[in-house]
């Protein structure tokens, strides 16, 4: 047992001494490592390269890495002249200072974009004129303010007794036939819309009584061929009788989709699809904007690294024969 403790404690201390050495031996090591490089430091201050470079001021030594001259010099070594010509060009600045992959995705990015917005935005366009085209082929003021009229007169208690006409709504000297209605601008010459737009205050979305808890009609009729008046048509139901296809002989009413007619919810359908093309195409030319934008920093810090990079080279070239060395 004795034995066996002695040769424990042997080991040990043995153990014990190798670390000691070693740690003696890293610390003379690194003292003549640092001794080593103050003289090998020394001895390079004599040099006229390196007094030269400590007496550089930022700004002299900006002086020593600005362009040559030769065509786009400008792009590689000006952080912001490359943030500029990245932010106008996508890639631009990564092409000069050789950064092909970057500038490859920047570019095909830039045009894939572009193709596409311009393929959403000539659809919406499309769309636009053709759901236009279609209003004005097929929704009549004249049918919209005979049935207005007609409303009144059944569920309105102050025309119950005293019954409107449709020439209780025409312009001064005009006479309009019930019924002889037509689509687009011929018919806005017959209606007073003013006279019309009075009446539609005073009516309500209400099928059996006329209670005061009633909702009146919430828009009155836009200006023919204004952003409003097309917008509205196939928006809301109280403009759905004026679709040519609106049975006007329906007695109950209730204002949803289900009574209006097959035009109205063609038109709605319509609009529904060039507005969400015209979005999309707005959503892409937001993403145009933040390919320049991202490209552009991309091209600033780029630039600015390779001068950082250069002028740690420069420093390191100046500071020539410097080594470490362990002696044993």
């Amino acid at each position: 047992m004795m034995q066996k403790t002695r040769n424990h404690s042997f080991s040990k201390k043995f153990i014990f001494s190798i670390q000691f050495s070693i740690s003696i031996l890293i610390l003379v090591g690194g003292f003549s490592i640092e001794t080593k490089a103050q003289d090998e430091f020394s001895y390079l201050k004599s040099f006229p390269e390196y007094q030269k470079l400590s007496t550089l001021s930022n700004s002299e030594f900006d002086e020593t890495n600005k362009p040559d001259g030769k065509l786009f010099d400008v792009f590689r070594t000006k952080p912001g002249a490359a943030f500029f010509g990245s932010l106008v060009l996508p890639g631009f600045s990564q092409a000069v200072n050789e950064k092909w992959i970057r500038s490859a995705v920047y570019l095909i990015a830039e045009a894939g974009v572009i193709v596409a917005h311009q393929l959403y935005l000539n659809e919406g366009r499309n769309g636009e004129k053709a759901y236009r085209n279609f209003i004005d082929q097929n929704w009549s003021v004249q049918k919209y303010a005979e049935y207005v009229v007609d409303y009144n007169n059944r569920y309105n208690p102050d025309y119950q007794d005293n019954p409107l006409t449709i020439n209780d709504l025409a312009n001064t000297n005009t006479s309009i036939t019930t019924g002889s209605f037509g689509f687009g601008r011929s018919d806005w010459g017959k209606i007073d819309i003013a006279k019309l737009r009075a009446l539609e205050s005073e009516t309500k979305y209400q099928k059996n009584a006329w209670g005061a808890g009633a909702t009146s009609f919430s828009h009155p009729l836009p200006n023919y061929g204004s952003q409003q008046y097309y917008e509205l048509v196939a928006k809301y139901f109280q403009f759905g009788p004026g679709w040519g296809d609106f049975n006007t002989s329906i007695e109950t009413i209730t204002w949803t989709l289900q009574d209006m007619s097959g035009q109205f919810q063609d038109a709605s359908d319509k609009s529904t699809s060039f507005n969400n093309s015209l979005r999309t195409a707005s959503r892409l030319t937001s993403l145009i904007i933040l390919n320049h934008v991202i490209s552009a920093f991309d091209g600033y810090f780029t630039v600015k690294l390779k001068n950082f990079e250069l002028s740690q080279n420069q420093q390191i070239k100046m500071v020539t024969g410097f080594s470490f060395g362990i002696p044993f």
